[in-house]
């Protein structure tokens, strides 16, 4: 899960971004929370488009990620199983949680494959992944995320761990900037991202 000082840095970013912003991978809604405050505080009439693979089941859950949820300790198990054991699964959980903040009305939620979505060519300047978390991923899903930015664009991807996914990265598309934090990645790529990042990701690690 995200730390508070990430989300703030979303936050910060989604507020001084202009144009829709794209999440892929939301889960029940804590890095959405943090994208839909931003653009409530920006004050625009602009949209979170946000997609995930939503689940309506234990075993839909397991199987997608190929894991044993009994194998897990009883608190971590209980935390999942809350939401995909609930009626509607996943996605109600995420409407709830965006609906108790007042933040229902900035998010467009779909629910599916992103590489399946069909955006009609829009380009985002603003994009937040969470489906990066080994160079196999990256390798797999940032090339369409590319298409889908941009020229002057932010990509932020959690859970960047392993030291060969920076390369991996690179070899798809090398931004201009780039920081670190606590294994959330900040890239951007243009005058104004680049500034955009200076401002947000102060007290990141700056890798270039």
């Amino acid at each position: 899960m995200i730390k508070s000082t990430q989300g703030l840095r979303l936050t910060s970013i989604a507020c001084l971004t202009s144009g829709d912003i794209l999440e892929i991978g939301s889960w029940v809604g804590k890095s959405t929370s943090y994208l839909a405050t931003g653009l409530r505080l920006s004050g625009s009439a602009r949209k979170l488009v946000s997609i995930d693979k939503h689940f309506k089941g234990k075993k839909e859950f397991e199987n997608f990620f190929k894991v044993n949820l009994d194998k897990w300790g009883e608190k971590r198990k209980n935390l999942y199983l809350r939401h995909l054991t609930r009626p509607g699964g996943t996605v109600e959980s995420l409407k709830e949680n965006l609906d108790d903040r007042a933040l229902l009305d900035y998010v467009d939620i779909r629910c599916g494959d992103f590489l399946g979505f069909e955006n009609d060519e829009k380009k985002f300047e603003f994009v937040f992944c969470d489906a990066t978390h080994n160079s196999t991923e990256i390798k797999r899903n940032v090339p369409r995320i590319i298409s889908m930015l941009k020229e002057d664009a932010i990509l932020v991807c959690d859970d960047f761990r392993h030291s060969d996914m920076l390369p991996a990265l690179d070899e798809i598309h090398r931004f201009e900037r780039i920081y670190l934090h606590k294994y959330m990645l900040f890239a951007s790529r243009g005058r104004k991202a680049n500034k955009t990042l200076k401002i947000s990701c102060f007290g990141c690690r700056k890798i270039r």
